[in-house]
């Protein structure tokens, strides 16, 4: 289900196929819209019998969104697949049997232990970093490694400014022997990338290499957080930003 229109449009391009001549199959392969309806588009991989809806508005604005990704695809050149062969296409064919062999999922399913265990420790982000937000997301290998390395987790800590990271205390708790993972700072990329030249990214793993914890900590500026200026709807998240980061700092004190 999606809120607006705006997001069923990025929805529908991130998924519907489309062929780019002598390069790749972008979106899902294989992907078809099976019916549109009042209820949505209900969507299914050719060959498959499970299917999803996607709903959230109404019918009109579905239609308005695939002909924008129709006519996205056609002013660049690409053929649009959604909308035919009912079977998968030759593109499509080729693109998963060189792709799609399983291997990505191997290496990501052997990594996957360290986003869970990041994900059950959670609260340590808002207890020990006074920060006003976290996000993360899978990146990209880097060098210092054998092949394409360990899977690398990069947790973005962001903090507004004056307020103090307290980084050697999250990694305290990252890697202690009793709570923590089985991680502990990559002491071997420092030749690589020399901590002295980075002192907003701290970066872990474990000895057989197959998880890769990047931290980096950002500073901004927040100018809607100030109380006095922030519109009505955010002033009670505000305000418990501020209650919270006044709470870990001065229980660290």
């Amino acid at each position: 289900m999606v809120e607006n229109e705006k997001r069923a449009g990025r929805l529908l391009d991130r998924i519907l196929p489309a062929y780019e001549p002598d390069g790749e199959v972008h979106g899902m392969p294989g992907l078809r819209i099976r019916q549109r309806n009042e209820r949505g588009i209900e969507v299914h991989i050719v060959g498959r019998r499970t299917s999803a809806w996607l709903t959230g508005v109404p019918s009109p604005v579905w239609t308005r969104c695939e002909q924008t990704a129709l006519e996205q695809v056609a002013d660049i050149g690409w053929h649009a697949l959604w909308r035919g062969p009912r079977e998968w296409s030759d593109a499509e064919l080729v693109f998963e049997q060189r792709w799609n062999t399983g291997e990505w999922a191997r290496h990501v399913q052997a990594g996957a232990w360290c986003s869970s265990g990041l994900l059950r420790r959670l609260g340590i982000f808002h207890t020990i970093t006074p920060a006003d937000a976290v996000t993360g997301y899978k990146g990209l290998g880097i060098n210092g490694y054998e092949g394409v390395g360990p899977v690398r987790w990069c947790i973005d800590v962001i903090h507004r400014r004056g307020v103090p990271y307290r980084k050697e205390r999250l990694v305290a708790a990252l890697t202690d022997p009793e709570f923590g993972l089985p991680v502990a700072p990559a002491r071997h990329l420092d030749a690589i990338y020399p901590p002295g030249r980075n002192e907003s990214c701290i970066r872990l793993d474990d000895d057989d290499r197959s998880g890769l914890i990047e931290l980096r900590f950002q500073t901004f500026n927040y100018p809607s957080l100030h109380l006095g200026s922030c519109e009505p709807e955010y002033r009670v998240i505000a305000e418990g930003v501020e209650r919270r980061i006044a709470r870990v700092l001065s229980a660290g004190q």
